[in-house]
């Protein structure tokens, strides 16, 4: 086949494919209209279409070298080469995607990053911070590092206390973990930082599932530090 047919049956084949694609998400919009399950169905449907995309390149790489596997396999290696970070974070989506079920609405932290669960694409999804920032997570990062995931929006405990007002920051460090609300899985930091004034602080944070806990935690950190650490 010549070039000329061949680029307009590649994009017959492609305008097909899309156009099946669109009406069968309007079918799905449709049939599930109002229904809490569509975005559910929605995005495995989109995970499908990624893969039948990639399907359909590929095949198209192949088909466009000819039958000599000789010049094939090199194109379809530097392909995969150049595709690998794309193709890697896709995978992993997909093992994600059925691993832990559609999580859009869910809050996770991940690496020292804490945020709603917005938007899911094929090789990454989107969470919005507490500061309103909204950040892209690629799924390597996921299975890289620690993650944990909440269904209810964590709540932060913050406090910065005068070093020379503790006698044993240790002590209150260890107190603070030991306490049944504190989470592991969630982020959280213990630190010394010393202000432009020179004055050392001992700051940490760290979360709890919501204001229930929250108050409690504050008021067993409001004893503590009242009483000598």
């Amino acid at each position: 086949m010549t070039v000329l047919p061949y680029i307009f049956f590649t994009v017959l084949q492609l305008l097909i494919i899309y156009s099946l694609m669109l009406a069968f998400r309007f079918l799905i919009k449709t049939i599930l209209k109002s229904k809490p399950v569509q975005s559910r169905v929605l995005f495995y449907f989109n995970v499908f279409c990624y893969f039948i995309w990639i399907v359909f390149v590929l095949i198209k790489v192949s088909d466009s070298i000819g039958e000599n596997s000789l010049f094939v396999a090199p194109v379809l290696l530097l392909l995969l080469v150049l595709m690998w970070d794309y193709l890697k974070n896709f995978f992993l989506g997909i093992i994600f995607s059925f691993q832990y079920g559609f999580l859009e609405g869910s809050y996770i932290v991940i690496n020292n990053k804490q945020g709603k669960i917005t938007a899911f694409s094929s090789s990454y999804f989107e969470i919005l911070t507490g500061s309103g920032k909204r950040v892209k997570i690629k799924f390597k990062e996921v299975y890289n590092g620690r993650f944990e995931v909440f269904r209810g929006e964590l709540n932060r405990i913050f406090r910065k206390i005068k070093l020379d007002t503790i006698e044993n920051p240790s002590e209150l460090k260890a107190k603070i973990m030991n306490h049944p609300l504190f989470l592991y899985n969630s982020t959280y930091k213990f630190s010394e930082e010393i202000d432009d004034n020179g004055t050392v602080w001992f700051s940490f944070y760290f979360n709890v599932f919501n204001y229930k806990e929250a108050k409690e935690i504050n008021s067993f950190l409001n004893q503590i530090l009242r009483a000598p650490v």
